[in-house]
């Protein structure tokens, strides 16, 4: 069973954009939407489905250049992407438009031995309503949902250990079929160990800059420092899930 500590006590503040800042606004020219009476929830889905649209996914290519609009142009001449140019084109179009969220890294238990495979990248957004993070895998195409809440990276790591029933939401609100979303959840269990996500959220992202990550590390489990052998990792370690896990205003 993979748990964490339930310290009271944030150590750690997060960093977040402002959707004033006028990278932003490039962004917004970029990927124009015309937004009238839709939620919060709908906006998100909207933009995911959008971003998932972009490109065929591409594991293997990654982009020579981090920054969003860059990789948004590529995609436009008809370049393909991994899961990590997913979430951070989907993390930037939404702070444009005004919806907090963070791009999470999962990474296994052994991300720091395999040489490839070791890890997936999501989003996770703050939804205002339920003042709760909610996972959100735009590669996939995927919300996950218990009973009436939308649940975050670690709450669908807790769902699954405790075998509850998950509902997997499409964002484009297509039918999944129970075994496509049985082999999914199978698949990213894998995944739910290590979460790291940036401290400071800073666009545009510039090459080579080196992030100052939060990573979440199960109680018992070693602080990795290495991904896939090759990558080091440059980061403050916690067990707290209310550290990783803040509450937004």
């Amino acid at each position: 069973m993979i748990t964490f500590s339930h310290d009271p006590q944030i150590f750690h503040s997060f960093l977040f954009p402002s959707s004033k800042d006028p990278y932003f606004k490039k962004i917004r020219s970029q990927n124009p939407f015309l937004f009238i009476s839709e939620n919060e929830l709908q906006k998100t889905e909207i933009i995911a489905r959008y971003v998932h649209q972009l490109w065929e996914h591409d594991g293997s290519h990654q982009s020579e250049n981090p920054d969003p609009y860059f990789i948004v142009e590529q995609a436009k001449k008809g370049e393909n992407f991994r899961c990590v140019e997913y979430a951070t084109v989907t993390c930037a179009i939404l702070w444009a438009y005004g919806i907090a969220n963070r791009v999470i890294r999962l990474r296994t238990k052994d991300s720091e031995t395999r040489l490839r495979g070791a890890g997936h990248v999501v989003n996770e957004v703050w939804m205002q309503d339920t003042q709760s993070w909610a996972m959100l895998d735009v590669q996939a195409g995927f919300l996950f949902k218990l009973g009436n809440i939308l649940l975050s990276s670690v709450g669908v790591l807790n769902a699954l250990q405790q075998n509850k029933s998950i509902e997997i939401i499409s964002i484009g609100h297509e039918e999944i079929p129970p075994i496509i979303a049985e082999k999914y959840l199978d698949w990213i269990l894998q995944y739910l160990f290590y979460f790291t996500t940036p401290i400071v959220q800073i666009f545009p992202i510039v090459s080579g800059k080196t992030e100052n990550d939060l990573i979440l590390v199960p109680l018992g489990a070693q602080n990795p420092k290495i991904f896939q052998q090759t990558l080091f990792i440059h980061g403050i370690y916690t067990h707290n899930i209310n550290d990783f896990y803040q509450k937004l205003n």
